[in-house]
């Protein structure tokens, strides 16, 4: 049932639906404010001599907005998230660090701050909406403030440390062999208690997963890396999902051969991992509503035909 604006239990949905107009919103700032540029551009192209002026806007327009799009829905799902897991289980930044190699001992650290920080505490470049995983680089909080944009003296950020001794030796030297490493992950969460580090769920995601054959294996093998790294816990999980439509079957079948079939999340599959389902909040069904109304007041349509 859809939820009520008056709905006290539901109060999340409507935020949500604010957070999803300003996004949108601000996607089609930045397409509008970016056109003519885009369309000089074109103009230059002497392979695409369009006499009709429509084909060479819409095109334009369509590259402009599938980009902006994917920007906006990585950090509409990141806010989804973090209404279902929290702020600390869907963190900014995980360190992973050998404390004693011989004991096979190391230590995992999550770090978040919120989407919503004052301006006296942020410095320039301050996104909130990136997830990094570093190994074997032995941060510091000051270093891990200095990676996300935020003061030295901020007091935001938020962290939790947990050990883990007599990991695997395999999940040992996959570790020292990825030292020094900065992976970016479009999705990471871990599903488990505040007081207790038990799992991992990574995502590597695509908008519409129709990708080019040639890319196959090495999609593949992202999401064989994501659950590499989450070896030293009782339990993690890698997969490939789409925002909408179904993996291509080149992708599919590779993904499948390296991770096994549910390794792959499609549309609604990858949705309802994130979205918070349940009476208090709100379903699949809801997040579309929400969406939608949210694309209509953002008057996205008669701003591009404006132009």
């Amino acid at each position: 049932m859809k939820p009520q604006q008056d709905d006290g239990i539901n109060l999340v949905y409507w935020e949500l639906a604010g957070f999803i107009e300003q996004e949108l919103s601000a996607m089609t700032d930045n397409i509008v404010s970016n056109y003519a540029d885009n369309v000089r551009k074109r103009a230059n192209n002497p392979f695409l001599r369009f006499n009709n002026s429509s084909i060479n806007k819409y095109m334009a327009l369509g590259r402009s907005l599938d980009s902006q799009l994917g920007n906006r829905l990585q950090r509409i799902i990141l806010h989804i998230a973090r209404v279902k897991y929290g702020l600390l289980r869907v963190p900014n930044v995980v360190s992973i660090d050998v404390a004693n190699e011989a004991e096979r001992n190391i230590v995992c650290k999550l770090y978040s701050v919120p989407f919503v920080v004052p301006a006296s505490m942020r410095n320039n470049g301050f996104n909130p909406y990136q997830q990094a995983i570093y190994i074997g680089c032995n941060k510091s909080d000051r270093d891990i403030k200095r990676i996300l944009k935020i003061k030295a003296r901020a007091d935001v950020l938020q962290t939790a440390s947990f050990s883990f001794n007599r990991i695997s030796e395999e999940a040992l030297q996959h570790i020292k062999s990825k030292s020094g490493r900065r992976i970016l992950v479009d999705l990471l969460f871990f599903d488990c208690p505040n007081d207790t580090l038990n799992n991992a769920n990574a995502f590597e995601i695509k908008m519409g997963g129709n990708l080019d054959t040639k890319n196959a294996r090495s999609n593949a093998d992202e999401v064989k890396e994501l659950s590499n790294i989450f070896g030293f816990l009782p339990a993690n999980f890698a997969y490939f999902a789409t925002c909408y439509g179904t993996c291509s079957e080149s992708v599919a079948d590779k993904v499948t051969e390296v991770m096994g079939e549910n390794a792959l999340l499609n549309g609604r599959q990858f949705w309802d991992k994130v979205i918070p389902s349940t009476p208090e909040t709100f379903d699949y069904e809801d997040f579309i509503r929400v969406y939608n109304r949210a694309f209509l007041l953002s008057n996205i349509e008669a701003r591009l035909r404006e132009l």
